[in-house]
């Protein structure tokens, strides 16, 4: 009969420990990914299946055995800090409803060989009682070594994607290239504009705003363009950051021209070019040389 009594009451405390203390969940995506070519995520969480628990979590933390702590989070915080430049992101939150659950997520793109490991993941919170509570899980991750039919086997998968891009690339090529017929002519038509400033030394200074305001006017046109481009394109958007890339190095390079032919046409090339109406006055030619006019 005690034993029997002995067994009944270890049960209920069994069983109230159990309801009070949360379950840490620790998992990772792979615990053996390969070395630069499958990306590592490590996901910690306090579950919230449970609806007796009622344990609200404050801080929680991950570290490697070696390296120390990467990533914490702390009630009062909006977003994970990291302490380990290689992660590509640390997210979490830190749930003060019961019907939710607290996390804390590490990645990294390309993982390497000092990624191997134990980790530990830490979760502290208060229960019902009050009481301080802190939780625990580990996971051991091996990240194995690249070979060569590793990367064979990737370069292939990377050579079918590709195909598959150019296949929607080409569905919508039309686009791309009167987008590009655009720039082009926009291009001539920039030049053009040069051209006739440089061969009319009789333009106006008024003649060259009106002419700043056209390439102004054509370049906003083709931004314009180009982002109603990236817009319907979103497949193809690096040839167009590309074509971008190229234009504004263009513009700036025309920009640069057109400053040049606007500086040579208003500095004198001898003092009988000079019109003040003061007696003297020092000048600069176009031959660089500074002078006094009488």
């Amino acid at each position: 009969m005690k034993t029997l009594l002995f067994c009944l009451a270890f049960s209920l405390y069994s069983l109230q420990f159990a309801i009070t203390i949360p379950q840490l969940d620790f998992n990772a995506n792979s615990v053996a990914p390969k070395e630069l070519l499958q990306t590592l995520t490590l996901d910690c969480s306090v579950s919230s299946s449970n609806t007796s628990q009622s344990s609200h979590v404050h801080f929680m933390y991950i570290l490697h055995e070696t390296t120390g702590v990467l990533a914490s989070i702390y009630k009062t915080q909006y977003n994970a800090v990291t302490q380990d430049k290689g992660l590509t992101s640390a997210h979490g939150t830190l749930s003060s409803q019961e019907t939710e659950d607290s996390y804390l997520q590490l990645t990294w793109a390309s993982p390497n060989v000092s990624q191997t490991g134990k980790y530990f993941c830490g979760a502290h919170g208060v229960n019902r009682s009050g009481a301080e509570e802190t939780i625990n899980a580990t996971i051991t991750i091996n990240v194995e070594k690249i070979t060569w039919e590793d990367l064979v086997h990737s370069f292939l998968n990377l050579h079918k994607d590709v195909n598959e891009v150019r296949q929607i690339h080409t569905s919508h090529k039309p686009d791309v290239i009167v987008l590009k017929e655009y720039i082009e002519d926009s291009m001539v038509t920039i030049h053009k504009k040069i051209n006739e400033v440089k061969e009319s030394q009789e333009t106006t200074k008024q003649d060259i705003t009106r002419i700043k305001e056209d390439l102004n006017i054509t370049i906003a046109s083709i931004h314009r363009q180009i982002n109603e481009g990236e817009e319907r394109q979103g497949i193809i958007q690096q040839d167009i950051m590309r074509s971008n890339a190229i234009l504004n190095r263009t513009l700036t390079s025309i920009q640069t021209n057109l400053d040049e032919v606007i500086t040579n046409m208003t500095q004198p090339e001898t003092c009988n070019d000079v019109k003040s109406s003061e007696d003297r006055v020092v000048v600069t030619l176009k031959s660089g040389l500074k002078v006094m006019c009488d």
